[in-house]
């Protein structure tokens, strides 16, 4: 996948800078071509002779019969008169013409290209395989298009004009003026790869040669047709007026209007969010730590920073690669690591394995792709990390439950660049990071928050290797309620094997062995009897890819465990007291509800339930108070809110959102019978049964099919509940589908959840998920993984213990089919 990523956007570099440079040379040598062979052609028309036309007028007047003037030009013999149509066209108007030729063809090929390029990127983002995190399309699609469609008609306006300019066409002269002034207007659009002036020049220079000819030098209009008035000055004044603004608009002003619009690149994006955990501690501000000693990713933090602040309201502090490093807040701080990778070329991944005329040429049209590729400059990339994304800490602080580190954020930002042009695509990609990073803050604020009070964190815990490389750069330091200590490392990357040693060597004497796991991505894992932990992301092709892109730095996180806390009881009391005065939503937020009785409940359950509470707040509340006797103390205002959250789920019911609080509300109700009774009522088309039939086939498995049609497509919610034989409770599948706002589908089974799917997309697939039983027995079930693929027969999915469900969906009829399977573990093991 990310392949073929890669090469679109190669065909796009190679087209955005060879294509300029092309028409250049091309220019020079037409020229010279033109000027040293002075050929020039005439263009002439046949005409009756004078002989003709006067037997013709002798035949109308009636002096000669019809017949003897048929007998006197059958006699005559006379040749057709040769007149000139169109004065010789001289050596400037034969340059205008090759000129509005040359750049007619550049611009044909580059927007196709271009259209082409962004339409497989498009259909690539949009493909079901393609639709987790990856983002290829431009900031304003539409936009490109409209402009480019605009292009491509001028284009061949401008190359049927130019043909049509050597015949005398006096439309033709009238229609090159526009197009020239049309391009001018879009000058570092149309013509400058990567945006760049050094491109632009050739066709400034050509469009002001080209209006001098058909416009303001003497008898223009005569050079070029016999016959047509010549333009006063007042025309030639306004001509030279909308020029020049035109060239100045192209120049200045485009960008300056619409900056998205500048460059037309596209911003090819990898990003993954994450955010877990009941309630999130409320963070104040974002850090934008350089990760990397360049220029650019000091620029581009810069640019992040305003993005962030201005449009968001979101505080950012920026931290500079070689600035100090203060010891920071690690619970109410969002450090973000900003770094410049490196693209991989593209010959280095399939291009090296394409042969694109036969196997005995391949090898040679490769070398020369290679070769093309080395010159054109590399795509800009940044890879901006949350600094805590891969680890998370449930905390008892002083009895109150609060998440740590439940965040994560991960994205890798490729926008084409060149000479001249490095500004324009940091602005290029400066706003897709930004928006990125927006939706986890907000997607933070979205979630049940807990704002602590100001409370003393732990003093940090010392890590001094005794052999810690020189060219090792400490970038970030902090400290929380979990970790005494969280530090990250940065250093050059070497050979693998080697920087693993050099880590390995001044680690081992602290205490920390080297795990036999790594992660998913290659990074290494050292954990101490402590519970301490480093990771060591070692940057290199064959052990971390995204888009592409390689770091040209490591990194090393270190993480300190902080030493247990004993929390005094009257301190802690005290602790929870303070924070249920000052902020009595935090404190329901931080399951604090279940912590008291009596009075003492019903006095903070009426401050912290309002109106102004989320759904998920309300499930978080209700789930810490729903057991019997703290339902009993607080009366009929359990069942008011349980009336609340109701109302809510109905107004999600056409969200992605319905069926995970849904099946949320399913868990904390469990064991209410009246409260689950209830929840039926409220939405009767989601709830259906099956039963397994009590024998096994003769392959050892229990299998049913239940269909559903619920007469539309979208949206349809379904909680199946399935019958297990043997007794016990029965399980629970969900699934969900609604339709999205850009008319697609997103579809949730189990823990899969997919976006952006056509109704054919929905037709061709199969959705399972399952659920296994637990080795313990005694009726306990575990929640199993959930995909997606092809539609297959689902016996494949047959495992000893396992619940399978898989659905398909009918789009035409509205159909929903869901077949179950279960092999029994028992008659699986004799």
């Amino acid at each position: 996948m990310l392949e073929e990523l890669n090469h679109v956007l190669m065909l796009w570099e190679i087209l955005s800078f060879y294509l300029p440079a092309v028409a250049a040379g091309v220019i020079v040598v037409v020229t010279l071509l033109l000027v040293c062979r002075d050929r020039r052609r005439r263009s002439l028309a046949l005409e009756a002779p004078p002989e003709s036309r006067r037997i013709a007028a002798l035949a109308e007047s009636g002096l000669v019969s019809p017949e003897e003037a048929r007998r006197l030009l059958a006699e005559c013999n006379a040749l057709p008169e040769v007149r000139e149509t169109a004065p010789v066209p001289d050596l400037p108007l034969r340059l205008v013409s090759a000129f509005g030729r040359i750049f007619g063809v550049m611009k044909l090929v580059l927007y196709l290209g271009r259209i082409g390029a962004l339409g497989i990127l498009r259909l690539m983002a949009q493909s079901s395989n393609y639709v987790r995190g990856i983002d290829a399309e431009l900031e304003d699609g539409r936009l490109f298009f409209a402009l480019s469609a605009f292009l491509v008609l001028v284009s061949v306006l401008e190359l049927a004009a130019s043909v049509r300019l050597l015949r005398g066409s006096l439309a033709a002269r009238n229609l090159l003026v526009f197009c020239w002034i049309a391009d001018f207007a879009l000058l570092m659009t149309a013509y400058a790869g990567y945006d760049s002036l050094y491109y632009a020049l050739p066709a400034a220079a050509c469009g002001i040669y080209s209006l001098h000819v058909l416009v303001f030098r003497r008898d223009a209009v005569r050079r070029i047709a016999a016959r047509g008035p010549e333009p006063g000055r007042g025309a030639k004044s306004a001509v030279a007026g909308i020029a020049a603004a035109a060239l100045l608009f192209g120049i200045f002003g485009l960008p300056l209007l619409n900056p998205g619009l500048e460059g037309m690149k596209p911003v090819m994006s990898l990003v993954s969010t994450g955010i877990g955990g009941p309630a999130q501690i409320r963070c104040q501000k974002i850090l934008l730590i350089a990760g990397t000693p360049d220029a650019e990713t000091a620029e581009f933090c810069s640019l992040l920073a305003p993005l962030l602040t201005a449009d968001a309201g979101i505080p950012c502090e920026i931290r500079r690669f070689d600035g100090p490093v203060p010891l920071d807040d690690h619970l109410r701080e969002l450090p973000f690591m900003v770094s410049r990778v490196k693209c991989l070329p593209g010959l280095g991944g399939g291009w090296s394995g394409v042969s694109l005329i036969s196997p005995g040429r391949g090898a040679n049209v490769t070398e020369t792709l290679g070769k093309l590729l080395a010159r054109v400059r590399q795509p800009i990339a940044f890879r901006v990390e949350l600094l805590d994304g891969r680890t998370s800490a449930g905390l008892n602080f002083h009895g109150l439950a609060v998440e740590e580190g439940c965040l994560s954020f991960d994205g890798t930002f490729v926008a084409a660049s060149g000479p001249g042009a490095r500004n324009l695509s940091l602005r290029n990609a400066a706003p897709r990071a930004a928006r990125a990073m927006r939706i986890l803050w907000e997607a933070q604020r979205e979630k049940p928050t807990v704002r602590l009070p100001a409370a003393a964190l732990p003093e940090p815990l010392p890590f001094e290797p005794e052999s810690l490389p020189e060219d090792f750069r400490l970038c970030y330091r902090g400290r929380s309620i979990h970790y005494g200590l969280f530090a990250v490392y940065r250093f050059p990357a070497g050979e693998p094997g080697r920087d693993e040693e050099r880590v390995t060597a001044f680690l081992r004497p602290l205490g920390f062995e080297k795990e036999p796991h790594s992660w998913y991505d290659g990074t290494l894992q050292y954990r101490r009897k402590d519970g301490s932990a480093v990771l060591l992301s070692l940057r290199h092709p064959v052990r971390f890819r995204e888009l592409g892109t390689v770091a040209e730095f490591n990194q090393m996180t270190v993480m300190l465990r902080a030493p247990r806390t004993e929390w005094n009881a009257a301190e802690s009391a005290a602790f929870r007291a303070r924070l249920l005065a000052d902020d009595p939503r935090s404190f329901a937020n931080a399951n604090g509800l279940r912590l008291l009785e009596g009075d003492e409940l019903v006095a903070a359950f009426d401050r912290a339930v309002g109106p102004e509470l989320s759904l998920e707040e309300k499930l978080l509340i209700f789930d810490s108070v729903g057991e019997a006797e703290p339902q009993k103390t607080l009366a009929g205002r359990g069942d008011a809110l349980y009336a609340e959250i109701l109302d809510g789920l109905a107004a999600e019911f056409n969200t992605e959102r319905f069926i995970c609080d849904l099946d949320r509300l399913l868990d904390i109700v469990r064991g209410q019978p009246e409260r689950r009774e209830a929840l039926e009522r409220r939405f009767p088309g989601v709830f259906h049964r099956v039963a397994l039939p009590e024998k096994p086939d003769a392959g050892g498995a229990r299998s049913s099919e239940l269909v559903i049609e619920p007469g539309r497509l979208a949206p349809v919610h379904v909680i199946l509940e399935t019958e297990v034989p043997g007794g016990g409770p029965a399980l629970e599948f969900a699934f969900s589908l609604v339709r999205q706002s850009n008319g697609r589908y997103a579809l949730r089974a189990g823990s899969v959840c997919r976006n952006g799917i056509t109704s054919g997309k929905l037709a061709e697939e199969h959705y399972w998920t399952l659920k296994r039983e637990s080795a313990a027995g005694e009726g306990r079930w575990m929640t199993g993984s959930s995909g997606c693929g092809l539609r297959r027969a689902s016996g494949g999915m047959r495992e000893p213990g396992t619940l399978f469900c898989g659905m398909t969906v009918d789009p035409g009829p509205d159909r929903f089919r869901f077949h179950i399977v279960y092999t029994d573990k028992a008659e699986e093991e004799e």
